[in-house]
């Protein structure tokens, strides 16, 4: 007895096939299905419906991600190992085979020239490009294509913050949570356990506290005393602090005055000649608790909280303006904001994007740049996307881990920042012989994800009867090239070979 293989491939199939085979009496033992499915490397950056940032390996079933224009939950996560070569376009490193939102350049070019919305040749052609993006596999896309980068578009205001929910912290028992409340609490102004002097309960989130958000999120720090609490086995904040250029009176003047407004509290300032700059300090352990858990803490554990990612574009705006009068730079045509915070980065990037400022992230500078108004082929704002050319086009081999995301609804989720199709394309499977089906899949059609199925089978064919393979391909969007490969131990076969 020896061993034949079928293989039945379907090259870029858009609708269905039937390939018929005839082998002598023989035994099928084995099936497998081969998909080219197109994943990401580990540490690839997923937008998430309420603005916060995943690493792809850390994305869990049931977690809502931003799609390419809504929003949708994770049915499914995959890893597989991979050999093989990676795309690397714009900061995202992809397989082949991954589709990305896109337009060709070649559908675009009016009289050799990019013809873009909003540019100085736009009206002189009747005949304008429709400009609209569609599904196209990382290896099909070249240098001078364009990407999309999409859009957070839902809008959720916060009026204000109540301080009293950081006071239900580990160091309270639940029976001392309520009794602490009803004596700290009063008259809309509240006191902390460990401190005398009471302050405002609710804190309005406006321009002023947003502003001073930026500031901590670029410029500020938590300070810790010896207060200690056992239960979370952790110096419990006792104020934040913000550090400047020894020059930066305007700034310094500023977190003062806001602190004084919003808080009721002046701040302690000192001067360090020695070091150059100037230290702001503020002492509470409320407000202190309050940055932690909504800005974080350390330049590389900082974040926006969600509550923050949708709030209308005027508020985010004087947060952008806090950050960047912390850490940013200007030069004759954009801003640029450096932070050595990747997640902080992305963030700051998206919310850009919502307040329409082009930005351009570069984490090999650790920074994020963008312009009040930018009118060029390069980059531009149609139909809620950002448009992107692609400058260059890296290839190289990689071996190791891969991932990839099944999301329900619209089939894509945004990595990196451009919008990819997710592995939700299916196809149906069916084998038959003579007038027997031998390999029915379930109805609905089997995942192109990141697994190479094998089924094993104990299945006697004989000669003159055909196995028909049917590929239906259930993706309306792209074709697939679908491989079905059958092992069969023919019992009159001389020599092993290969059929297709």
């Amino acid at each position: 007895m020896e061993t034949v293989v079928y293989r039945v491939t379907t090259a870029a199939l858009q609708s269905s096939s039937t390939v018929k085979i005839m082998p002598i009496t023989a035994m099928i033992d084995k099936v497998l299905l081969h998909f080219p499915a197109g994943c990401f490397k580990a540490g690839t950056n997923i937008l998430m419906d309420n603005g916060s940032i995943e690493k792809i390996e850390q994305v869990k079933i049931g977690m809502n991600v931003a799609c390419h224009n809504s929003h949708g939950k994770v049915l499914n996560t995959y890893k597989r190992d991979y050999s093989g070569d990676i795309y690397k376009i714009d900061s995202l490193e992809v397989t082949p085979e991954h589709p990305f939102l896109a337009v060709k350049k070649d559908d675009v070019l009016r009289g050799g020239r990019t013809l873009f919305p909003g540019g100085r040749l736009w009206n002189r052609y009747r005949s304008k490009p429709s400009w609209e993006p569609k599904w196209i596999k990382a290896k099909h896309l070249s240098e001078g294509d364009f990407v999309v980068s999409p859009i957070l578009k839902d809008e959720k205001d916060v009026e204000n913050i109540d301080l009293s929910i950081f006071m239900e912290d580990k160091e309270y028992s639940h029976n001392e949570i309520k009794k602490v409340r009803d004596k700290e609490i009063s008259d809309g102004y509240i006191r902390n356990k460990y401190g005398k002097r009471k302050i405002k309960r609710y804190i309005d989130v406006d321009e002023l506290f947003l502003r001073l958000a930026g500031y901590y999120l670029s410029d500020g720090s938590l300070r810790y005393s010896r207060i200690y609490d056992k239960t979370n086995n952790s110096d419990i904040p006792t104020g934040i602090s913000f550090t400047f250029c020894i020059d930066e009176d305007e700034y310094v003047d500023d977190v003062v005055s806001i602190c004084n407004t919003i808080f009721g509290i002046k701040p302690y300032v000192k001067k360090r000649k020695n070091k150059n700059v100037t230290d702001i300090n503020l002492t509470n352990v409320l407000i202190a608790r309050m940055f932690k858990q909504l800005f974080g803490e350390h330049f590389d554990g900082k974040f926006i909280h969600p509550m923050f990612m949708k709030l209308p574009l005027e508020k985010q705006r004087c947060l952008i303006d806090g950050i960047w009068r912390g850490d940013g730079t200007v030069n004759k045509t954009n801003k640029t904001i450096n932070l050595k915070n990747e997640r902080l980065l992305y963030q700051v990037y998206t919310i850009l994007n919502r307040l329409r400022l082009y930005p351009s992230l570069f984490l090999s500078s650790w920074s994020v740049s963008y312009l009040e108004n930018c009118i060029n082929q390069h980059k531009f704002y149609h139909n809620g996307f950002l448009f992107k050319k692609i400058h260059k086009i890296n290839k190289e081999n990689y071996d190791g881990k891969v991932y990839n995301l099944n999301v329900d609804k619209y089939n894509s989720y945004i990595a990196n920042n451009l919008a990819v199709h997710n592995c939700n394309s299916l196809v149906e499977i069916l084998i038959n012989h003579g007038t027997v089906q031998i390999f029915p899949y379930p109805p609905g059609g089997l995942a192109l994800n990141d697994v190479t199925p094998e089924y094993e089978m104990n299945q006697n064919v004989v000669i003159n009867d055909s196995i028909e393979v049917f590929i239906q391909n259930h993706d309306n969007l792209n074709p697939h090239t679908v491989t079905v490969t059958l092992h069969l131990n023919e019992l009159k076969l001389e020599k092993e070979g290969e059929r297709r």
